[in-house]
């Protein structure tokens, strides 16, 4: 399974099960919600998966009237997912959320050989 589906998959496993920042950023407006995932820890137990833990590196909104924006407005997360090897190099990954908080994954792919993410609307 390529790198960046299993770093998207596993973000988005910690970001749902981590109820203490999705509470923190609750009745906040988008773009300071937003921003203040940037940091974020999510542990290795909470991914659930063999990894060291993972951090959000960037998190950034993008308006509707972005350039080539066909999605509204939406948060570009990037991050690192620690492997359990210290000597491994991180995975990376990157996963759009919308403003609203409602948090949904749409996986595309073929057993994950052929994997494919798409920015879509939710």
């Amino acid at each position: 399974m390529p790198a960046r589906l299993v770093g998207a998959v596993m973000l988005t496993a910690g970001l749902l099960a981590n109820k203490p920042a999705a509470a923190a950023t609750a009745g906040k407006k988008p773009e300071q919600a937003c921003i203040e995932l940037q940091g974020l820890k999510i542990s290795a137990a909470q991914i659930g998966l063999p990894t060291s833990g993972a951090e959000v590196r960037s998190a950034k909104l993008v308006t509707a009237d972005a350039a080539d924006n066909k999605l509204g407005e939406y948060c570009l997360v990037k991050g690192v997912i620690a492997p359990v090897d210290q000597s491994a190099p991180g995975i990376e990954f990157e996963v759009t959320y919308p403003p609203s908080g409602i948090f949904k994954a749409l996986q595309m792919g073929g057993g994950g050989y052929d994997a494919r993410w798409s920015r879509t609307r939710a």
